[in-house]
């Protein structure tokens, strides 16, 4: 009818028809906003032409056995996640493997660092490079209270890209202001690192 919508293949590892042709799609309404503009919608494809079949999701112990599993298959967590830190639809958590993770979507529950969730079941999907778990939000309810997790305290020149959603501190830094908005840099003795934090 001549209406249109963007949307961003490949999510859940559904690539796209090239045909040119008319096709039916299934997926998910997702908004996004651009740093230097309004916000836009756009769907998810998670299939084209055919209904998508739902399977029940596979036992997994571990962050690392989820994202062996293919992008966008459901993983259902035998053992607990700790979580460590919320905002909003980002929920940061370790597993029972020390191996640290980020659950971005709607969950059940609102956590603080400490709290666990026991059957928690997730999919996957990738961020630029990095890959991030998405919920079944319902499924991530808490389940109790244990210790705290504590930062690992590291100086900057320790700090390096593969460390994506670790939890770090750093201590005894020096943090200005740069021209361009929410941005910071912090200097300790060893090295500066950019801090990006939208509530200075």
């Amino acid at each position: 009818n001549g209406n249109s919508c963007t949307f961003f293949v490949n999510t859940f590892g559904v690539p796209a028809p090239t045909d040119g042709g008319n096709h039916d799609v299934w997926g998910i309404v997702a908004a996004y906003k651009p740093s230097n503009g309004d916000q836009v919608f756009q769907v998810l494809p998670i299939s084209f032409d055919t209904v998508p079949k739902r399977e029940p999701p596979v036992d997994v112990v571990s962050i690392e056995e989820l994202y062996e599993l293919n992008r966008g298959k459901w993983g259902h967590f035998t053992t607990p996640l700790t979580t460590i830190y919320q905002n909003g639809s980002y929920l940061y958590v370790k597993d029972n493997e020390d191996t640290y993770g980020l659950v971005y979507g709607t969950v059940a529950d609102t956590f603080a660092n400490g709290d666990y969730i026991n059957d928690a079941i997730a999919s996957w999907t990738l961020y630029g490079d990095n890959k991030q778990m998405t919920p079944n939000g319902q499924s991530f309810t808490k389940a109790g209270h244990g210790d705290p997790i504590a930062p690992e305290l590291l100086p900057i020149e320790e700090i390096m890209t593969d460390m994506v959603h670790r939890y770090l501190a750093v201590e005894n830094v020096t943090i200005t202001a740069e021209e361009a908005e929410f941005t910071y840099m912090m200097t300790d003795e060893t090295g500066t690192l950019k801090l990006f934090d939208k509530n200075f």
